[in-house]
């Protein structure tokens, strides 16, 4: 998306509301005496990094919804928990928020608010300028068989396949499912930043198996150590040493990553409500991606992003 021009009132006022967030976001991430409990900085590969953690939706974007339960509500307390354990290791994080709101109305350029949230969340995480971005969402699909973690990365940047490898492998234990991967994703969060970023979609709320673990607070809690420790191990001499190569493409002619379109969406997901998604913020379809571990058939899966 290309940004139109805002007047000079408009964009300083921008700027002002850009300066409080950041500075919100960022508020309490200079490195202080750990939790009891928590791990000593000097004993992280964490400390001196920057991170950016974006909870998806908010506010009055509630995203998918299934049984009640709404994205935004489950997302936001495994992105605090996932802040409260980075910063206790000595990394700088930056929430993109840390309450139910969106973000549509700090941004002064054209479009709907959908694209004006999303353009604010890149504008948060731009000025901070973080070693790695990671989205946190909620799946959905028409199946409520379809479960699993998935981890998508922008198409043609090595480092961000390499961090949703690392995450997926780590994810899978707690989340599994037929739909576990790491994939290209063509999302607007991922392209409009030039470094290191990755979107989660932690597990399918359609997924009676899956919803249990996301909306509990126990489950949440888990996922977010889950994540942290599978952060830890990528910034180790173990991560920049180990391929993750069990994650390998499919093989030529096999089943392709089937991301269900806005029709798909409209015709039969009625009991999703509201979409997850502007129809006009959907991934390019990709063919190839990196399965799970051995037992996974690689085939049928679904995503509604």
């Amino acid at each position: 998306m290309i940004l139109g021009q805002a007047s000079k009132p408009a964009r300083g006022i921008a700027a002002l509301l850009l300066a409080a967030i950041v500075t919100a976001a960022t508020a309490g991430t200079s490195a202080g005496a750990p939790r009891a409990g928590a791990p000593r900085f000097e004993q992280t590969p964490l400390v001196g990094r920057v991170l950016v953690v974006d909870p998806g939706h908010g506010g009055i974007d509630g995203g998918c919804v299934a049984d009640g339960h709404l994205e935004k509500s489950t997302v936001l307390p495994v992105a605090q928990e996932l802040t409260r354990l980075l910063r206790a290791a000595g990394a700088r994080v930056g929430l993109t928020r840390n309450q139910d709101m969106e973000l549509g109305h700090m941004h002064p350029g054209p479009g709907s608010r959908y694209h004006r949230d999303l353009a604010m969340r890149v504008a948060v995480s731009r000025r901070l300028g973080p070693d790695l971005q990671i989205s946190l969402h909620a799946n959905a699909s028409r199946d409520p068989r379809a479960q699993g973690a998935m981890v998508f990365y922008q198409p043609g940047r090595p480092d961000s396949r390499r961090v949703a490898l690392w995450l997926l492998e780590a994810l899978k234990d707690l989340m599994p499912g037929d739909q576990n991967a790491a994939l290209p994703g063509d999302f607007f969060v991922l392209r409009q930043v030039p470094y290191t970023a990755v979107l989660v979609e932690l597990g399918f709320l359609t997924s009676p198996v899956d919803r249990k673990v996301l909306v509990s607070p126990e489950g949440q809690a888990r996922l977010a150590h889950t994540l942290y420790e599978a952060l830890v191990r990528y910034y180790s001499e173990e991560g920049r040493s180990v391929e993750l190569e069990r994650h390998a493409p499919r093989a030529a002619g096999a089943a392709p990553a089937l991301l269900v379109g806005p029709a798909d969406l409209a015709e039969g997901m009625s009991a999703l409500h509201p979409p997850c998604h502007e129809p006009d913020l959907w991934p390019v379809p990709q063919r190839t991606g990196d399965t799970g571990f051995a037992g996974n058939s690689g085939g049928g899966r679904v995503s509604v992003r």
